[in-house]
């Protein structure tokens, strides 16, 4: 794998889930939430700890520890499917966003945030509607912990170029 992550795929592994947690600590190490010293990866712990209120599934409950690493940390489809086969990495996918890397975040983010909700109210599979589900909740729980603190200064870490568009 290019990304350098070396995770154990055999039998005597560590399950899945726990797989999934060592490669995306590993894939998000030195990152933090926007504006903060809060480590990344407690973000997607946090989508996953929400997503095993509503379902036990490994494979689902992996790919919400999972859901970041192709948008932020240059993990591949092709490497996910590798190392945790295709429906985590479909389920991954699923919920990634087209960061559009040739051009600004600013210029991009109210079609992206658009491109998601599209393909929400298309999809029909509730493993993926959980994992967006997780993951949006835990951003809102973010968002609102963070706006306690600081107010409106919190809208200046984003890349919105209108403030309207929260």
């Amino acid at each position: 794998m290019s990304t350098g992550i070396d995770i154990p795929s055999n039998t005597n592994s560590p399950s899945p889930l726990d797989r999934a947690i060592l490669f995306a600590t590993e894939a998000h190490r030195g990152a933090f939430r926007k504006g903060t010293q809060i480590p990344y990866i407690l973000h997607p712990l946090e989508a996953a700890a929400i997503a095993a209120t509503i379902t036990v599934d490994y494979e689902v409950l992996a790919a919400a520890v999972l859901h970041d690493v192709i948008e932020d940390a240059a993990v591949t489809e092709a490497e996910l499917r590798e190392v945790f086969g295709s429906r985590v990495a479909e389920l991954v996918c699923a919920e990634s966003e087209n960061k559009r890397a040739d051009l600004p975040a600013g210029d991009t983010w109210r079609i992206r945030k658009q491109e998601t909700l599209d393909a929400l109210l298309e999809e029909d599979r509730r493993d993926v509607k959980i994992l967006v589900l997780a993951d949006k909740l835990s951003n809102i729980r973010s968002i609102h912990r963070d706006f306690r603190a600081l107010g409106e200064a919190l809208w200046e870490r984003f890349n919105m170029k209108d403030p309207d568009q929260i």
